[in-house]
């Protein structure tokens, strides 16, 4: 085998990690770890055999140790000196991340003084390149896959006097690349797309002729729907409000716009999990049940706005964790959608069967899809195309 072009993708998140492995255009390992309260659960797959089995918080924290043990195991690698570079995903809060680039010094830095403007995404990546560069070496090549570059053409300034203006920046975009991809395989018209990635972080996308043209977390991950446990957009004047009321400092805000906002904030606290906010919701809790309901009304007022930008819409996109899972909330979505002609197959909905598969009725106007978005293979992508343009 071929070990010089093996390749480990990273995707890291607040409570979940992913990672593929390639040999050229071929992936040969997955892996996704995730964490709840109390458990650490991982599901992989490496060659032909699949295991899904809890492991210990210390081999979900040192997760490159553990997948590099089961490489090594399958024989897939000998040892660690044959993994030779390293893609990683970034979401960065700075108009120079909306590229993809190789991981330097310089770089390194400025994305260290970023996880003071958004630690829930920064501060997960640096550990993790911290334990890459612990694991395999200093000189180990990393890469960083912009999770933004599919919004590079969307340049807009934000209307307050900085220093150095600022411009909108968009988030998701791997996601957005893999919908396309989804849509073309299947051969579905999109030329006018709004695509609504629902999930701990939630944003919607207007997509016109196969180009970013809006999105609705424009400048920061606490901008545009009401998340888990994020804002969303809301009136500048409360936060002022907020942080005079509990005597916050900036640090403090922060976190608290990040961590006790949106859902767990309209429920009353109840959760932040959209799970346990609806079980709530059907025992009768009005706090519950409101905040489902609000955050409704802030998804279909991002596609509304969507919308006024592709002048039109002939499909929407349901995807993100939420998106693909909750039915009932793809429902809720539709019914307040019913004025532009979009009508649900009922029954499809229900049926969560494929990776794409399509949940409008036949006399709808609007097509509309659910997919299963493939977020590592567009990492793939990326880090073949940023190889061969270097070349």
């Amino acid at each position: 085998m071929d070990m010089e072009r093996i390749i480990l993708l990273s995707n890291i998140g607040s409570a979940s990690k992913k990672y593929s492995v390639y040999q050229g255009d071929i992936e040969i390992a997955w892996f996704h770890l995730e964490k709840s309260a109390d458990d650490f659960l991982i599901s992989y797959k490496v060659n032909s055999g699949f295991e899904k089995k809890f492991i210990t918080s210390l081999e979900y924290h040192k997760s490159i140790e553990f997948i590099c043990a089961q490489l090594q195991k399958a024989q897939i690698i000998s040892s660690a000196e044959d993994v030779v570079s390293i893609a990683l995903r970034v979401v960065a809060v700075h108009q120079d991340f909306v590229q993809d680039m190789l991981c330097a010094p310089k770089i390194l830095e400025q994305l260290k003084k970023l996880k003071e403007v958004d630690p829930i995404h920064i501060t997960p990546v640096l550990e993790e390149i911290d334990l890459i560069q612990e694991f395999f070496g200093i000189k180990i090549k990393i890469y960083f896959i912009s999770d933004s570059s599919f919004h590079s053409n969307v340049k807009r300034r934000v209307p307050l006097m900085f220093k150095k203006p600022l411009y909108t920046i968009g988030y998701h975009g791997l996601s957005c690349e893999s919908v396309l991809f989804f849509l073309s395989q299947n051969n579905v018209e999109h030329s006018r797309l709004i695509s609504i990635h629902l999930g701990g972080g939630s944003s919607v996308t207007a997509i016109k002729n196969g180009m970013s043209i809006y999105n609705s977390m424009e400048f920061s991950p606490l901008d545009g729907i009401i998340m888990s446990s994020r804002t969303g957009s809301i009136d500048p004047f409360l936060v002022l409000l907020y942080m005079k009321e509990h005597n916050l400092s900036y640090e403090q805000t922060l976190e608290h716009m990040y961590t006790q906002a949106g859902l767990k904030a309209l429920s009353g606290g109840i959760s932040s999990d959209l799970r346990v906010v609806r079980e709530e919701a059907f025992k009768g809790n009005i706090e519950a049940k409101d905040a489902i309901i609000q955050y409704i009304e802030s998804i279909v007022s991002c596609v509304c706005k969507a919308i006024s930008y592709t002048q039109g819409v002939d499909t929407i996109v349901f995807t993100g964790t939420i998106g693909y899972r909750a039915t009932y909330i793809r429902e809720m979505v539709i019914e307040k959608l019913l004025w532009l002609g979009c009508v649900l197959d009922h029954t499809d909905n229900l049926e969560t069967y494929d990776t794409c598969f399509e949940i409008s009725a036949h006399n709808s106007k609007i097509k509309i899809y659910v997919i299963q978005v493939d977020e590592m293979k567009e990492m793939h992508k990326h880090t073949q195309k940023f190889l061969k343009s270097k070349i």
